[in-house]
């Protein structure tokens, strides 16, 4: 995929088949070492431009449980569309392009879990428009 994550966990299941198959190691695993896919969410900087995607960006268009808020600012560089559950008690994923200040906030919210704002979409205004530095730009 292009991500070093995935390779990350694709190798520790490798070296553990490895250790134990090959060179016959007991590594008192209950199970055996399985490969079940990896969290794909990432966020990179191209050109001087932060993207980011996270959790489940693009949901089976015969998916009924879905509904999304898009923010579109061809001006100021920005997109994001963020993925909530139908009630919108769940954010499930979602795509930032120009400002993804507040990557770590929301990508832990779709993968962790965690309380949504009672109008979900307090979340879909980017850090630079409400005027907020995010920690994560900081560092």
């Amino acid at each position: 995929y292009g991500l070093i994550a995935p390779g990350y966990d694709m190798a520790g299941v490798c070296s553990k088949v490895v250790a134990e198959e090959e060179l016959g190691l007991d590594l008192g695993l209950e199970d055996s070492p399985a490969f079940t896919g990896a969290d794909l969410s990432t966020k990179l900087k191209l050109l001087g431009c932060d993207v980011a995607s996270f959790g489940e960006n693009q949901p089976p268009a015969d998916d009924p449980d879905v509904s999304s808020l898009v923010w579109n600012d061809p001006l100021g560089g920005i997109y994001r569309k963020l993925i909530f559950n139908k009630a919108g008690t769940k954010l499930r994923g979602g795509i930032l392009v120009g400002d993804a200040g507040d990557y770590t906030k929301l990508h832990a919210l779709a993968v962790k879990g965690g309380e949504l704002p009672e109008n979900p979409s307090l979340l879909l205004a980017p850090p630079s428009a409400r005027g907020v530095v995010e920690e994560e730009e900081l560092s």
